[in-house]
């Protein structure tokens, strides 16, 4: 006999976050759309989210705790890092299901970062269609 107690429990992650890629919107948005659902442009010299032309909805900030190669990263540097500098698990589904499996984890509830952390400025938009395209 092999195996303990513990073999059949499913760890569940409750507290993920997904950086959304950046063609997230325009790539999937209608036609008519797509030149206003949220897309990451560079204005004035900043990188940031935009939506519905005009309305700042976040920053490129990936918010993600761990690097290219895997390694988790200590303190607040994080805050600097766009998805360009995380591990792509972080923004790209296939390889966020390899890094559960690598983790022995069996699913993750996962809270969007630009869409949850700047979800008040979607309401900013007097277009419903729009902003109904943009969450669902």
């Amino acid at each position: 006999m092999s195996g303990t107690i513990l073999d059949d429990l499913k760890i569940i992650d409750t507290d993920s976050h997904w950086s959304e890629p950046y063609d997230l919107w325009t790539s999937r948005a209608p036609g008519k759309y797509r030149d206003r659902v949220p897309r990451m442009e560079t204005r004035g010299g900043k990188r940031r989210w935009w939506f519905d032309d005009a309305i700042p909805i976040g920053l490129p900030i990936a918010s993600s705790v761990v690097d290219p190669a895997g390694e988790k990263v200590t303190g607040t540097v994080f805050f600097d890092f766009d998805n360009e500098m995380v591990h792509r698990a972080s923004y790209d589904a296939e390889a966020r299901v390899e890094m559960l499996d690598q983790l022995g984890l069996e699913a993750q509830i996962m809270y969007p970062n630009v869409a949850g952390f700047g979800n008040q400025n979607f309401l900013k938009s007097p277009d419903d269609a729009l902003r109904l395209i943009s969450v669902e």
